[in-house]
């Protein structure tokens, strides 16, 4: 069994986000439908299309991703270099010199794809349905191990590789939500409350992680003319995806105060609360073993 929350390897848990937003009156943003134009977050929001004021069919589809080194702008020199066949494995290390000395690096991301309907029933309610598929993906390279990487063995020679890991999943989604509107709250002019809830269904594909760790506490060793490792890789996967089976639920929670003559809003959402049920999941243990005192 693997748990949803407070899997952060799987970029799905608790998560409580708290905003404020104001939208100039002469912005393009205030000429946008209120529901698509919420502040972003990490994660895919699970009530985006319950806010807009009408009946509808949405097929849609995005990604979202965060990382603690790399900008933009970064990615796109990288994405550059690959699309000309210029793009090397130093390219790739030299990406690890970006992340802040002293943390780890950490990765995380979610994309889906599908389809919703549904809309209002008057001006207090709002029902829709949703079926997607979904992939989630997170990464985390001790901190240990950035140093090795980033900085080389000129301070020191011994290493530890920490907590490393990675993992992602896959899954087949149905949903239901729905959204309440109380207010205007004090005046006609007064603030206006939403309170959304919902589940999915959820039916894993596939699932695969990575756990790297030392074998028997003994350090990595990396020395001006030697070098040494006993690493264990506990590797864990689906290995035939359409045999993949299981399941699992998640709720999703909004509350939302939004003061429309200002364009002030405040919002928080928990989505992804549960759990989930991965079945053939095959485990191995790789072991890897490397000494040496004549690197030339």
């Amino acid at each position: 069994m693997m748990r949803l929350f407070p899997v952060a390897a799987l970029v799905i848990g608790l998560t409580g986000v708290a905003k404020g937003q104001t939208v100039p009156d002469d912005s393009q943003a205030a000429q946008v439908v209120q529901a698509f134009r919420r502040t972003p977050q990490l994660r895919i929001d699970p009530f985006r299309h319950m806010l807009v004021p009408r009946w509808g069919v949405v097929v849609s589809g995005g990604a979202i991703a965060a990382n603690n080194a790399l900008n933009v702008s970064d990615i796109g020199a990288l994405i550059e270099l690959n699309d000309n066949d210029a793009f090397l494995i130093s390219d790739l290390l030299n990406t690890v010199g970006l992340v802040p000395a002293g943390n780890a690096a950490i990765g995380d991301g979610q994309g889906e794809g599908g389809v919703y309907v549904g809309g209002p029933f008057g001006q207090s309610l709002s029902l829709g349905l949703t079926i997607q598929g979904r992939g989630y993906g997170s990464f985390r390279m001790d901190e240990d191990a950035v140093a090795m990487l980033r900085d080389g063995n000129a301070s020191q020679q011994s290493f530890d590789v920490g907590e490393t890991w990675g993992a992602g999943l896959a899954t087949a989604e149905v949903g239901a939500h729905a959204v309440v509107r109380l207010g205007p709250v004090g005046s006609q002019d007064g603030a206006r409350v939403s309170i959304g809830f919902g589940g999915r269904y959820i039916e894993p594909i596939a699932y695969a992680r990575e756990v790297t760790v030392l074998r028997d506490g003994t350090p990595l060793y990396v020395g001006a003319d030697s070098v040494g490792a006993a690493l264990d890789l506990d590797v864990a996967h689906t290995p035939d995806p359409s045999l993949g089976s299981g399941s699992g639920f998640a709720g999703d929670f909004l509350a939302r105060v939004d003061w429309p003559t200002s364009g002030l809003y405040f919002e928080v959402l928990a989505a992804n609360l549960g759990k989930v049920t991965v079945e053939g999941v095959e485990r191995r243990l790789l072991s890897l073993s490397l000494a040496s005192t004549d690197l030339g």
